[in-house]
């Protein structure tokens, strides 16, 4: 507790240094390289969470979750809805999947409106138990859509990723208590090849992008405590740090790369982006 504690005084301490920011953040570093372009953001969010998970026969469960941001802590941001269904074969292994909605607020000239996304996973998850503590591995692949308007020669319909989270807890036996703590990492599987774009306007007409690029581009760390109140009711305080490092390539809608020095070579754009997120949800289970 105490440490998830000091997790969550470090990430208000961060608040302090923060300008307002968009969905990544503020550029606040800029290194100009020969041959790359570095930009760094930090962003700053909080959670507020509710979850409820139903048993149903032949060991299938369904769940329900809401969770609302909080930019800085001060102002909203989005709603994110989950809704999963999983089933369990037996005592080490469990497949699931879901459906996830983010509703984003936006604030516009005339007023504000909301942006909607859509994801959808499918994931298989391994565990072990002994004695008090849990060992688990979840291999998660899921695909994004992206909204219309999105240029076709950087991204396609929609993004495709693999998760994998490693995750250890343990639940003590006289106290209501359950730390965890586990990293998750993201693979991407569908990025553009930047080989296969235009260097120079006369290539511009035969351009055929290739989205075959595999790149890790996110890491999670995340601390968490559990408390239980009762056999069906639980509040889990937890700190997020998440780490990304993307490699985007600067293309217009005709397929001309933008991003190149005095040669025509292309320039290497690195975002490097770090996120603290501190969040309180409460579970329901049945």
């Amino acid at each position: 507790m105490t440490l998830l504690a000091a997790l969550f005084a470090l990430t208000v301490a961060q608040n302090a240094y923060s300008q307002d920011m968009d969905d990544v953040g503020d550029v606040d570093d800029v290194e100009d390289f020969d041959q790359e372009l570095t930009t760094k953001s930090y962003t700053c969010r909080g959670r507020l969470g509710a979850q409820a998970s139903f048993k149903l026969p032949e060991n299938f469960q369904i769940s329900v979750t809401e969770d609302a941001w909080f930019r800085e802590f001060r102002s909203f941001d989005r709603l994110m809805t989950l809704f999963g269904v999983s089933y369990r074969p037996s005592k080490y292994l469990r497949f699931g999947a879901s459906y996830g909605l983010t509703s984003i607020y936006k604030k516009t000239d005339d007023g504000h409106l909301w942006d909607y996304r859509h994801r959808f996973a499918a994931d298989v998850t391994g565990s072990y138990t002994t004695g008090g503590w849990n060992f688990s591995l979840t291999e998660r692949f899921q695909a994004a859509p992206r909204p219309d308007g999105y240029n076709p020669y950087k991204y396609q319909k929609a993004d495709y990723a693999l998760r994998t989270r490693v995750a250890a807890s343990y639940r003590f036996e006289r106290v209501p208590l359950e730390p965890l703590v586990s990293v998750d990492m993201k693979t991407s599987l569908n990025l553009v090849n930047p080989s296969s774009l235009a260097f120079t306007p006369d290539r511009v007409g035969n351009v055929n992008p290739r989205f075959n690029k595999l790149a890790c581009d996110r890491f999670r760390f995340q601390g968490a405590l559990t408390y239980r109140i009762d056999r069906r009711n639980a509040l889990q305080l937890y700190y997020n740090f998440d780490v990304g490092v993307d490699h985007p390539v600067n293309v217009d809608d005709q397929g001309l790369v933008l991003s190149v020095d005095g040669s025509g070579n292309l320039l290497r754009l690195t975002d490097k982006s770090y996120a603290s997120t501190a969040g309180l949800t409460y579970k329901f289970s049945i």
